[in-house]
């Protein structure tokens, strides 16, 4: 590779201090990855919650976990069998969703940057903004993304 040569013509412009070199400026939960392990062990957490809670249960007859009534609330017009109650389908829909919310985070995070790292390297269209856009709101943009990259 041939070496840069400088135009004596071209004036040198001072370096401008960022927020990363001012020591007062930074912000932890901006510049860490607090977030995206937050989400990582969190799901994982529940994926192992789940399992455990699962386990507890497998071959036991289903439990009924009826809610409690405040002192003076009448449930009028609802026998004592069909009372609300939480099953085990809720709980274990709980752990699944709450799994599901902190693993989006940060996935939808590495998006934004995967975005902003393939539009620093060189000079790309305006639709691929859009693509990468529609990859963080939902699994068929995430689909597009995969197949307009290409593995690139």
């Amino acid at each position: 590779m041939a070496d840069k040569v400088e135009n004596p013509d071209v004036e040198k412009v001072p370096r401008v201090s960022t927020l990363q070199d001012s020591s007062e400026d930074v912000h932890p939960h901006k510049d860490w990855w607090a977030w995206e392990i937050f989400g990582i062990v969190g799901s994982a957490l529940c994926i192992i919650g789940l399992c455990l809670f699962v386990r507890q249960y497998d071959g036991q007859p289903l439990p009924s976990w009826a809610y409690k009534q405040a002192p003076g609330t009448i449930l009028i017009g609802t026998p004592p069998s069909n009372r609300p109650s939480v099953s085990l389908n809720s709980i274990i829909g709980l752990f699944s969703t709450a799994g599901k919310v902190m693993l989006l985070i940060p996935i939808t995070r590495g998006l934004g940057q995967l975005k902003w790292v393939w539009f620093s390297e060189e000079h790309r269209q305006l639709s691929d903004f859009e693509v990468f856009d529609s990859a963080t709101r939902g699994a068929s943009g995430s689909l597009f993304l995969l197949w307009t990259l290409k593995g690139r």
